[in-house]
């Protein structure tokens, strides 16, 4: 039985989106492999988005470590339905064991530092305060929606490649 999060498959993916192959997740190399990916965006009872400190820990080989990034996300594993993988990343990553996602979308990702992706895209509010795992996640940080479009106009460099990304395609359907 599998039991550490490394050793799970994940897909490997062309640029049509198509699986040609797999690895385990200790082995992926996130710059080089174009991966599934999945974003949950949770918003608080009083409608403020929570973002995540992506931690800079160098075992974790994050990559935009110490910026603004969505309030969860993680690598589709193999054969994995999409929500299953955000729900998995709601518990494991925030403790939150039910939520009503909704999903915003899903699109090809090429980010400016070459970093490819599949990117489904889910949102959720939560009633209850959310708490991040330690071992997941440094910090979570709520902002209104102006507080991030001040953030995004006058220091773009405080949010994760891919936040910037979503931002731009779905701002305009988050509940805030």
């Amino acid at each position: 039985m599998l039991s550490s999060h490394e050793e799970f498959y994940v897909e490997l993916l062309n640029e049509r989106g198509e699986v040609v192959g797999t690895k385990k997740r200790k082995d992926v190399d996130k710059r080089m492999d174009f991966l599934h990916g999945v974003y949950v965006l949770v918003f608080s009872k009083d409608k403020k988005l929570v973002l995540c400190r992506i931690p800079q820990a160098a075992k974790q080989k994050k990559l935009y470590a110490g910026r603004l990034g969505a309030t969860a996300a993680t690598i589709v594993r193999h054969r994995e339905p999409l929500e299953v993988a955000a729900r998995r990343v709601l518990a494991t990553e925030l403790f939150i064991d039910y939520a009503d996602l909704a999903m915003l979308g899903e699109k090809m990702e090429c980010y400016e530092d070459e970093v490819r992706r599949l990117v489904a895209v889910f949102y959720c509010t939560h009633k209850e305060p959310v708490m991040q795992n330690p071992q997941e996640q440094d910090e979570l940080v709520e902002l209104t929606r102006k507080e991030v479009e001040h953030l995004i106009k006058s220091d773009p460099a405080k949010f994760s490649l891919p936040f910037l990304s979503l931002w731009e395609a779905y701002q305009d359907r988050l509940p805030f």
